[in-house]
């Protein structure tokens, strides 16, 4: 994950901090049951099944008891916490960027297409709390449960635990390689998906007019974007398929080595037959848990460009008005040499124009021939235009946007 995404994601927490401390107190003692289950089984080996101590069976089966209910306590903390903060943290974002739509300059918002835009506010979003859910549901408390199983190993027997210290780099050669294969397709895959959202909705809002063309045209149109995105997921899937398989050879290769190399100083009396087993459960503990972590990882790779996509809606430019409040009109309105131009097609051309207070007027002209856009100049619908447009002789610019705009009745031909 980039240091950009981290601050991100960090900044959505600092919000729910509270909520947060409570979700990692959870994951604290989920990962430490764990590892004390671990620890125990040494015990359970050698004071039961060998020693047969009777007084310590009622110790060890009170120490079992009360690690399940601590184990419990941390995975109803986790497993209800982490997502609520998250369902907080979906809702707010939504709400930003709602609102930062409402807000936007129209000219910045026609840069991209309704699908895009749609995409990027649904899907996206969709995608980020998936991901998010992998963070604190996977990442975190398995991170806790490594931390401790390798230091119980330790603990247990530092010889066996070099046997699995070799399979690390190759681990680490792993995760890196595929997880950047994983990056580039999440990006691609959310590109293919705005794509074809975008192409969908165009057809949706212009299916009369399709309806006139030949149909196999739109049709050859969609099943490419279709087929590119299948394509994409297919790559992504294999990568992520490849990648997790991967990890468990090299896991296992590791747990071949460790079962050899312990049960050997087993039976050379180095070590107990406890010592052995609880330091093989604390193996398959860990192998499992970093595979889990692997996994949120993986995901984490492609968060990324996720959040790059609604970076660009959470961070749209706000339109720029004047300071001065608009009341009422008190005289008159004023155009004079209006020009516009958008892209290469002049729109409005030297307009001189002048509007009494109490008078009707009419605006009469050819399809295209701006009409439309001399109305939206006045609530700065449209803000790039040279000459000047006075309100009671003060120019335009100078008003408030949401003042002048809550004076304007608008009866649309949509």
């Amino acid at each position: 994950m980039e240091k950009n995404s981290l601050k991100f994601i960090i900044s959505l927490y600092k919000k729910h901090s509270i909520l947060f401390v409570f979700a990692l107190i959870g994951s604290v003692l989920e990962a430490g049951a764990l590892s004390g289950f671990v620890y125990i089984l040494k015990n359970v080996i050698d004071d039961i099944f060998v020693e047969k101590n009777y007084n310590k069976l009622i110790l060890i089966i009170s120490i079992l008891i009360s690690l399940a209910i601590f184990k419990q306590i941390g995975f109803f903390l986790k497993n209800y916490l982490y997502p609520v903060i998250i369902l907080k943290i979906i809702r707010e974002l939504r709400e930003k960027i709602y609102k930062n739509i409402l807000e936007a300059e129209i000219s910045y918002l026609n840069r991209l297409s309704i699908g895009e835009i749609v995409s990027r506010a649904t899907n996206d979003i969709e995608r980020f709390s998936i991901m998010l859910s992998s963070l604190g549901t996977n990442v975190i408390t398995e991170t806790l449960t490594i931390i401790g199983i390798i230091g119980l190993l330790i603990y247990t027997d530092w010889k066996l635990f070099l046997i699995f210290v070799i399979v690390i780099p190759f681990l680490a050669l792993v995760l890196n390689h595929f997880g950047e294969k994983r990056k580039k397709y999440a990006k691609l895959v959310q590109e293919s998906l705005a794509e074809f959202t975008s192409h969908l909705s165009q057809i949706l809002n212009g299916l009369e007019t399709v309806k006139l063309f030949k149909k196999e045209v739109f049709q050859r149109i969609f099943n490419k974007l279709n087929q590119k995105l299948f394509q994409r997921e297919v790559k992504s899937r294999l990568y992520e398929t490849v990648y997790l398989s991967s990890v468990e050879i090299i896991a296992y290769i590791g747990v071949v080595g460790i079962i050899s190399y312990g049960g050997y100083r087993v039976i050379k009396g180095e070590i107990t037959a406890g010592q052995f087993f609880s330091f093989l459960g604390g193996v398959l503990v860990l192998v499992n848990s970093m595979q889990i972590l692997q996994r949120g990882l993986v995901n984490l790779k492609g968060i990324t460009p996720i959040i790059e996509r609604l970076q660009t809606l959470l961070n749209i430019p706000k339109e720029k008005g004047g300071t001065k409040p608009f009341k009422s009109l008190k005289k008159e309105i004023t155009y004079q040499n209006a020009y516009v131009k958008i892209g290469d097609r002049e729109i409005l051309n030297n307009i001189n124009l002048k509007i009494r207070k109490g008078e009707k007027v009419a605006i009469i002209g050819l399809s295209g021939s701006g009409k439309t856009t001399l109305i939206k100049l006045l609530p700065r619908l449209i803000k790039d235009y040279d000459g000047k447009i006075l309100i009671d002789e003060t120019e335009l610019t100078k008003f408030e946007i949401s003042s002048l705009r809550e004076r304007f009745g608008v009866l649309s031909q949509e």
